[in-house]
């Protein structure tokens, strides 16, 4: 009987994580699709998810589009450390930030990638097949930040230059944006 509760409590955990899991894939889809998946079917993103940019968000610019929400309502995520290969987020191929830390080191990374045919498109080269428009840039996705409820969900990704914070609401389990701003150096 032992044996049967504790195999019971693993079942329990597994199936938890799985399902975390599958509503990071699901919120994370959403956030590719709005302003990647529109124009790229393949695009770079580093492997290790970054800390979320809280400090990006101003209260006032919440609060006048999600009533009651407050920046402090999003509990700050775990320490541990998130890799997004994990997810198997459609489109992504990732790349290694100790390697390309600056928007120089990707362009050199860039460089040294395999040439593409141009009559067939197919690489010449082994690297990863191409299925479309391919992202010359990257992102680095943060790790996502939830409210209590897992209502809500906050998300910021740092491109080249330039970044985006988001802030999602999940309805029966679809996750749409709600809130959206950009910033650019």
């Amino acid at each position: 009987m032992k044996a049967f509760a504790i195999a019971l409590s693993l079942g329990f955990f597994s199936f938890n994580t799985l399902a975390a899991d599958t509503t990071i894939v699901k919120l994370m889809q959403s956030v590719a699709a709005i302003d990647i998946g529109r124009y790229y079917t393949d695009y770079y993103v580093f492997r290790k998810a970054s800390e979320p940019h809280l400090n990006w968000f101003r209260n006032d610019e919440i609060q006048s589009v999600i009533s009651g929400v407050r920046i402090e309502d999003f509990e700050k995520p775990d320490t541990t450390t998130m890799y997004w290969p994990d997810y198997h987020l459609p489109g992504a191929i990732y790349i290694d930030s100790k390697h390309i830390a600056t928007p120089a080191e990707f362009k050199k990374f860039m460089k040294s990638l395999p040439e593409v045919d141009s009559k067939t498109g197919e690489i010449k080269a082994v690297y990863k097949p191409i299925r479309g428009k391919q992202l010359v840039g990257y992102y680095v996705f943060s790790k996502p930040a939830f409210t209590a409820d897992k209502k809500f969900a906050l998300v910021t990704i740092d491109m080249e230059d330039s970044g985006y914070c988001y802030i999602l609401r999940n309805i029966n389990g679809n996750w749409k944006v709600v809130y959206r701003s950009s910033w650019q150096t």
